[in-house]
């Protein structure tokens, strides 16, 4: 009787956790993990803007996050910005932010 207690246990475990996967609940991770994804912009913008983006981030990626900063910063001389691209240099900004306070893998 013992033996069908257990295994009853282990199939209900079993079921449990299938059921956690089918229904495909989220990570506790998942919302950082997607903050760390490198952001990339060239077509849908203005070189100048976009090739400063590219450099940004390649820079915060190498560890040089007040250089990084110092690129993003100065895209605010730029006139005529519509909210793609405003939307385009606060995400990396972000990115910058996450990638200095987060540990080097």
């Amino acid at each position: 009787m013992t033996k069908f207690r257990f295994v009853l246990v282990l199939l209900c475990l079993g079921l449990l956790g299938a059921v956690a996967v089918i229904a495909g609940l989220p990570r506790a991770n998942a919302g950082q993990e997607a903050a760390m994804q490198q952001p990339s912009y060239s077509s849908a913008m203005r070189a100048e803007i976009g090739t400063p983006l590219n450099h940004a981030i390649n820079l915060a990626v190498h560890r040089s996050y007040d250089e990084a900063e110092k690129v993003v910063d100065g895209l605010n001389t730029v006139p005529n910005k519509n909210s793609d691209e405003v939307r385009a240099i606060n995400q990396v900004r972000q990115f910058i932010a996450i990638k200095r306070v987060s540990p080097p893998i």
